[in-house]
């Protein structure tokens, strides 16, 4: 992998030659170039939509660099955009992602839903962005009751623990009466527990659930359902 140095410089150096440099105070053929084009984009910040492969070249054959994580912050590396893709740095590694695949960073991401509780099944980073590799918060005992959101990336979903905000594996959290179960009909997950709840998703006939908290309201039971948490009518359910 080429170094942030040596992709500066031959990025300098391809500007120097084709004199690709806008406005006033440029010397084109002299090597010297004494104002930064105003339209550059270096330097600026964006928020990866999903979890993304820093690849060395703008192609979706590039070898992979790095795998960042969703939300993650990345840096315009140079101001290049080429195949689609843009040339950014991640946490110290220089790579290309696809413009597609970004959005700025002051652009907040939306709100998440909450959907109900669930109790931490042993003791678990709470940390900052979902990923194995990113910042820790703070270590949350087993058994902790967390407010749980529909919010789900790389397999951590985004909780609140007693008002501090963050991401959990969500292995590991559960309740007391966690279990699979089998789905008799084609199911509506709601957000909440009644007829009214808005519908989610459709569960089909014969799909696994996990009993995610323990909870029965008005003949609903809270699940998990690939990753979605919600509501779907207990009577149409059974033990795997």
């Amino acid at each position: 992998m080429e170094t942030k140095e040596s992709l500066f410089t031959a990025g300098m150096n391809r500007r120097r030659v084709l004199g690709l440099v806008a406005g006033a105070g440029v010397a084109v053929g002299t090597g010297v170039i004494s104002s930064l084009p105003a339209a550059a984009s270096w330097g600026t910040a964006y928020r990866t939509l999903g979890e993304l492969k820093l690849r060395k070249t703008a192609s979706p054959r590039g070898d992979v660099v790095v795998t960042i994580p969703a939300g993650a912050k990345v840096i315009d590396y140079d101001g290049e955009i080429s195949n689609g893709y843009r040339s950014v740095d991640y946490k110290g590694y220089v790579g290309w992602l696809r413009v597609d695949d970004l959005e700025a960073w002051n652009a907040a991401p939306p709100p998440p839903t909450w959907v109900g509780q669930a109790k931490t099944t042993a003791n678990v980073n709470l940390r900052e962005e979902p990923g194995l590799k990113t910042t820790v918060i703070k270590v949350v005992k087993a058994g902790t009751w967390v407010d749980i959101s529909d919010s789900v990336s790389s397999g951590y979903r985004y909780v609140s623990v007693n008002g501090t905000k963050g991401w959990i594996a969500d292995a590991y959290l559960g309740g007391p009466d966690e279990g699979a179960f089998i789905t008799t009909a084609n199911l509506n997950m709601r957000l909440q527990p009644n007829l009214s709840g808005r519908i989610l998703t459709v569960v089909p006939k014969g799909a696994t659930v996990i009993d995610y908290n323990g909870e029965l309201q008005n003949g609903y039971r809270g699940v998990d359902y690939n990753g979605r948490v919600g509501w779907v009518s207990n009577a149409y359910l059974k033990k795997a």
